[in-house]
């Protein structure tokens, strides 16, 4: 197995030859809204609780002036690749009554929050964000955390060279991606790996730290002398992880690169904090 680690991330790739890897109430008369007299509002007071405030058309809501709590805190959610997206339902609360919270999120890249307080993870870019409900002039925030687990056997379209005619499969050179491998394969790659004399990476260099924005790299490896005709991408950060396999481009002669796939550098990119 060789292995890399760049800035904030830590790659990894595994190469496979023939057989081996690598309610009561009573009355009150006053009439108010946040402290200011209102003819709208009828309160009253609720046993062991504040006011409750009755509008004009007879609806009922819980004392604006107490705190709001919001639920759930701090979630972690996990979209991962092949299984339906999970959603996140926010509640907000002022004591034990649901209030009509208007919710927002700060990371529209990263999910979707409905007026309803449903937050749904885009699945492309995964992160910390900041959820916010508000009602009546206060605010109660939490943080969403999504991470982002992708997963990929061969290339599902063909790579078009980004470098204008001259750089190469996707701008970045070498035969472009490989594709997918059978099971078995697949198997002996999630497999513990052996350790190879004169296998190593030799791009890119170990301690890169990575500018968004860029071209993904092209991996490159020392063989050792062997043959192989499998390999495996291993990509982790705190927010998003990948691993694709792939069989050896057809184009190659010999198995000693891979690119990143662009999509997928571009979403560990866009996840990275930093």
């Amino acid at each position: 197995m060789l292995s890399h680690r760049w800035g904030s991330l830590l790659v990894a790739a595994c190469v496979v030859g023939a057989s081996a890897a690598a309610c009561g109430t009573s009355e009150d008369t006053s009439q108010f809204r946040n402290g200011e007299p209102d003819s709208g509002l009828d309160a009253s007071f609720a046993e062991g609780g504040g006011p409750v405030f009755t509008d004009e058309d007879g609806g009922t809501s819980v004392d604006p002036l107490g705190a709001i709590v919001i639920a759930p805190l701090n979630a972690t959610v996990d979209v991962i690749t092949g299984q339906p997206t999970p959603i996140v339902q926010y509640t907000a609360t002022i004591g034990s009554t649901a209030v009509a919270a208007t919710w927002r999120i700060d990371r529209g890249e990263i999910g979707t929050m409905t007026a309803a307080g449903v937050f749904t993870p885009k699945g492309l870019v995964g992160g910390k964000a900041t959820v916010t409900a508000s009602y009546r002039g206060k605010e109660v925030t939490t943080n969403v955390t999504v991470r982002i687990q992708v997963t990929q056997n061969g290339a599902t379209a063909p790579v078009a060279d980004a470098g204008g005619g001259s750089g190469g499969a996707g701008g970045v050179g070498g035969e472009g991606p490989g594709g997918a491998i059978d099971a078995g394969k697949v198997a002996v790659l999630h497999g513990t790996p052996v350790v190879q004399a004169g296998l190593g990476f030799l791009y890119p260099y170990d301690g890169t730290v990575w500018p968004r924005g860029i071209l993904a790299p092209l991996l490159q490896w020392s063989t050792g002398g062997r043959t192989f005709d499998a390999v495996s991408i291993k990509i982790t950060e705190a927010s998003f992880s990948y691993e694709g396999t792939f069989a050896k481009p057809a184009a190659a002669s010999t198995f000693q690169r891979h690119p990143v796939p662009q999509d997928v550098w571009r979403q560990l990119a866009l996840s990275n904090a930093g």
